[in-house]
């Protein structure tokens, strides 16, 4: 298994009036998060919903960054700029093979599971279906504060691999016999290409 040299991370997922516009007050503010322990992010965009934002942040001081990422003064300020927070997490890097350098199809897959380790057993069983559907790259974290809620990113080369992957009764199958509860929240995304390290 390839564990990440960043093992903490934060997950933010928010709703911007205008990306185009929102980009760069975000990238303005590079220094404020350095300073709170955050080391770079990526962005995905909503495939239906282009002004979903989902920041993955990597993380090198977890103290820090928690207290900055999830202050209600945070999500105020935001509000006040008519920035949504729809999710601020901070999760454990468990596994990062994305593929970094080109702008792909992207899914967003949270799910609730009996055992990890069972579950991640069934994931890497399941290797095989993801490179016959063309899946070039994937992430997967844990939620710090809920270890059993579990976030799996899958890259592509089209939105239309993704859907017919999700869609699929192997992988229904697979996801049954890993042991995920409840119904998966999925979010289709856009990769933006933008990898930035402060």
């Amino acid at each position: 298994m390839s564990k990440s040299s960043f093992p903490t991370a934060a997950l933010s997922i928010v709703r911007v009036a205008d990306f185009d516009a929102w980009l760069p007050k975000f990238d303005a503010t590079a220094q404020l998060r350095k300073d709170n322990g955050i080391l770079g992010h990526h962005h995905d965009r909503g495939a239906d919903d282009p002004n979903l934002v989902c920041t993955f942040f990597i993380v090198g001081d977890r103290q820090r960054a928690t207290s900055f990422l999830l202050a209600p003064e945070l999500v105020t300020r935001l509000a006040s700029q008519g920035i949504t927070v729809v999710q601020n997490e901070m999760v454990a890097v468990v596994e990062d093979r994305t593929a970094r350098g080109g702008q792909y199809a992207s899914v967003l897959l949270t799910h609730e599971v009996e055992n990890f380790e069972r579950w991640m057993a069934g994931f890497d069983g399941h290797a095989e279906a993801r490179r016959r559907a063309s899946i070039v790259g994937h992430g997967v974290c844990r939620s710090i504060d809920r270890p059993l809620r579990v976030h799996v990113y899958l890259q592509a080369e089209s939105p239309d691999k993704l859907r017919a992957l999700l869609a699929g009764d192997d992988t229904r199958d697979a996801m049954r016999k890993a042991g995920v509860t409840g119904t998966p929240e999925v979010k289709l995304m856009t990769d933006t290409g933008i990898w930035a390290q402060y």
